[in-house]
């Protein structure tokens, strides 16, 4: 296990420190005072070893920390995904090209004093060849957010919920700044089905019928419950959640959750789609999907998307 400092690299790098466990010493956590950009570091961490971090969950939020965590050999999310009330930012990549552009955003944000939790379908390898320009990327100067008045937004941050959450700018820009976003979106403009996944739907992307649309989440958290409302269009009339968790903890799968959750605080006359959970499988079926949506005369449901 290790953690590497200023730039992330597999090379001897002055200020890199080889821990003998997922436990992070004090001094790793340490942000800097007298900038308002830290030196982050990266901690590649197995998938089953994020329970050994349980107790440091809340500093490692408040900390220039990128956790690295590769699901390439089970695609099983549930592991990292069960931080997702941590306080940690959750960053997906479905592949390594999206793992290169992320790797940088998580650590642009890590490096304003906000944990980050990379994960998805990558090489295990630490780095992703940072080179000069990227690193100058990741150490830009900047201020750290203010904290303002309002509700926490389950970053450590305080804010006004009709605004973002300023963790939540610092993704946008940074994003923004890599050619990418926080989620993407193919299909119809005025769907009556979305689909609404955190996984690798490279495969659906090419087979949306004319009135299907897919979200496909890059940023996880922060998310709010206004801003999951947003990614439904109005006349939507079904909304499935697709998610890579196989070992589920409870009966129903965390982004099904907060999907639920999100319409839950609508007002009492506002006009709540349907909402069904799927388990995205290896090979994901439209047909599956499509079969669910038309036999399903309840919003809860699961079953597997795979062929």
């Amino acid at each position: 296990m290790s953690i590497y400092s200023k730039a992330y690299s597999t090379a001897p790098l002055d200020g890199a420190v080889l821990v003998p466990s997922p436990h992070l010493p004090s001094s790793a956590l340490a942000a800097s005072t007298s900038s308002a950009v830290a030196l982050p570091v990266l901690l590649a961490v197995k998938p089953n070893q994020l329970l050994q971090l349980l107790p440091q969950l809340k500093e490692l939020a408040r900390s220039p920390v990128v956790l690295q965590v590769s699901t390439a050999a089970t695609r099983d999310h549930a592991p990292v995904l069960a931080l997702r009330g941590s306080g940690l930012s959750l960053v997906y990549s479905r592949d390594g090209e999206a793992a290169k552009r992320n790797a940088l955003v998580a650590a642009r944000v890590a490096a304003q004093g906000h944990g980050v939790v990379h994960f998805g379908e990558f090489d295990s390898a630490v780095d992703f060849g940072f080179d000069k320009a990227a690193t100058e990327f990741v150490l830009a100067k900047g201020s750290k957010a203010s904290n303002g008045n309002g509700a926490s937004n389950g970053n450590g941050e305080v804010h006004d919920e009709t605004t973002p959450a300023p963790v939540a700018t610092l993704f946008s820009s940074a994003f923004a700044q890599q050619g990418a976003s926080s989620q993407a979106y193919a299909g119809a403009e005025s769907p009556k089905t979305l689909l609404i996944a955190l996984g690798n739907t490279s495969a659906l992307e090419t087979a949306l019928p004319a009135d299907f649309a897919l979200v496909s989440l890059n940023l996880y958290r922060p998310l709010s419950p206004a801003q999951i409302r947003g990614l439904v269009p109005a006349g939507v009339e079904t909304v499935v959640v697709l998610e890579q968790v196989y070992k589920k903890a409870s009966k129903w799968a965390p982004v099904y959750l907060d999907v639920v959750g999100a319409f839950a605080d609508e007002d009492d006359d506002a006009r709540v789609p349907t909402i069904l959970s799927a388990t995205l499988g290896n090979k994901p079926s439209i047909q599956a999907i499509q079969g669910a949506s038309l036999v399903l005369t309840c919003p809860f449901h699961l079953h597997e998307l795979s062929s």
